[in-house]
């Protein structure tokens, strides 16, 4: 062993652990904030009619339509978009936050999330498939994902941004 190797102090060993948990903490506020933001916009956007797909997708996939469509079944509805976010997030902020430009990162998230539901949830019986929905609600969807990849690509990234300039 090196006679010269300095063991790390206890206030090192804790700055990393603080970091650690900010980075954890981090992940999981954007996580709530991105899911209740994408929740709330993709209701809107059914609301207006700009997508067929309901916001309420996931309750009405394991419950039915009828619950899917009253105020609980939406609330519950956002609760599991919420969740979903947050393990998006911290998946996300593990595997590539450190990695990748955040616009790239972001754009490739929203874009691998769009196709996970729209290409996978038909076999699901999740959505329908591409070819029975109307080019509004692909554009509107697709354009809602991409909100959703940007925004949680950029604020983990300026976390990770911010945490390079204090240390």
């Amino acid at each position: 062993m090196d006679s010269r190797r300095v063991e790390e102090t206890s206030e090192e060993i804790q700055s990393r652990r603080a970091r650690t948990a900010g980075r954890w903490e981090t992940a999981v506020t954007v996580g709530v904030a991105g899911g209740l933001m994408f929740s709330t916009l993709h209701y809107l956007a059914y609301l207006f009619r700009f997508t067929s797909v309901s916001p309420a997708l996931w309750v009405e996939w394991g419950m039915g339509k009828p619950f899917g469509r009253t105020a609980a079944g939406l609330l519950l509805s956002m609760a599991i978009w919420t969740l979903l976010s947050v393990v998006v997030a911290l998946l996300y902020d593990r595997a590539v936050g450190r990695r990748i430009h955040p616009v790239g990162g972001g754009v490739g998230l929203g874009l691998l999330l769009w196709a996970l539901v729209f290409l996978g949830g038909p076999m699901l019986g999740l959505v329908p498939g591409l070819a029975q929905l109307d080019i509004d609600t692909l554009s509107t969807e697709l354009a809602l994902f991409l909100v959703y990849g940007l925004f949680v690509g950029h604020s983990l990234s300026d976390r990770l941004r911010a945490e390079r300039t204090v240390s």
